[in-house]
């Protein structure tokens, strides 16, 4: 019975420190604003997010508040593809593949001199920032 116990709480203690770190990673996601450069972005995010060179920002049509009209996501993407020069992927949980968030990854968009030009701080549950 106190083995259970012990292994309960420990359960209970990993939870709370895993939940608490992706707590931290959002607050400091929601920091990101546009026009900060990606060295104040690497300082808060760090240092080793997937650095995507491809500009397909398709995915970025589910980061809209659900009211915006579709072809004004259209509009705004087109003109955020061409002047998106670098993208940055801080995934949730380590992995490889399509460089693009998922759900509970955060994503930000440079331009060419390396500034924030849109970010998503919490892909899936928060609208993009541009």
């Amino acid at each position: 019975m106190v083995s259970a116990a012990i292994i309960a709480l420990g359960v209970l203690v990993l939870a709370a420190v895993l939940l608490m770190s992706d707590r931290g990673r959002e607050r400091a996601a929601g920091s990101v604003r546009v026009g900060d450069d990606s060295t104040s972005v690497a300082a808060r995010l760090g240092k080793n997010p997937q650095r995507c060179t491809e500009n397909n920002l398709g995915h970025l049509a589910d980061a809209f508040p659900a009211n915006t009209p579709r072809p004004t996501v259209e509009e705004t993407l087109g003109g955020l593809h061409g002047r998106t020069a670098a993208r940055w992927v801080y995934a949730k949980k380590q992995r490889t593949g399509p460089c693009r968030a998922r759900r509970g990854d955060t994503e930000v968009g440079f331009d060419r001199e390396g500034r924030v030009l849109w970010a998503v701080p919490v892909f899936g549950t928060t609208p993009i920032v541009m």
